[in-house]
C-alpha cells in the first residue's frame, strides 16, 4: 500500500513511519509548502467551509454524518473539482480573457460592431 503525505510534524514522527512499516505502507511525502499538490487538503477546506464553519451540532457524530452526507452528495464532476483536480472555471477564465483582449482592441480601433 502507498500512502501520500505531507510533512505534518505528526506524520513524520518516528512512531507514525514504524507504525506504518508495520503495517507494510510505504510513505510518499510531498514537498513541503505546497498544499495545492494534495487534493485531500483541498477537499478538507471544502468540508470546513459547507460544515463545520459557523456551525454546532449536537455531538461529533452528528458532524461526521454531516460531512459524509456532504461528500457522498458530491457528483464526480464536482468532487474532482473540490480536489483541485479539475479546474471548475478554466474554460470561461479563458473566455473571459478572449473577451477581455477583443474588448481592448476594439477600444484602442475605430472597430465599429455590424448593425
Amino acid at each position: 500500500m502507498l500512502l501520500l503525505l505531507d510533512q505534518a510534524s505528526c506524520h513524520t514522527a518516528q512512531r507514525s513511519q514504524a507504525l506504518a512499516a508495520q503495517l507494510d505502507i510505504r510513505l510518499l511525502w510531498l514537498p513541503k509548502r505546497r498544499p495545492e499538490l494534495n487534493a485531500m487538503d483541498h477537499v478538507w477546506r471544502e468540508l470546513k467551509l459547507h460544515i463545520s464553519a459557523n456551525r454546532q451540532y449536537p455531538s461529533v457524530g452528528a458532524q461526521v454524518d454531516a460531512a459524509v452526507l456532504w461528500v457522498l452528495s458530491l457528483t464526480p464532476t464536482q468532487a474532482l473539482r473540490k480536489m483541485g483536480i479539475l479546474a471548475e472555471a478554466a474554460s470561461s477564465t479563458a473566455r473571459r480573457r478572449r473577451w477581455a483582449r477583443a474588448t481592448a482592441s476594439r477600444e484602442s480601433s475605430s472597430y465599429s460592431p455590424r448593425p
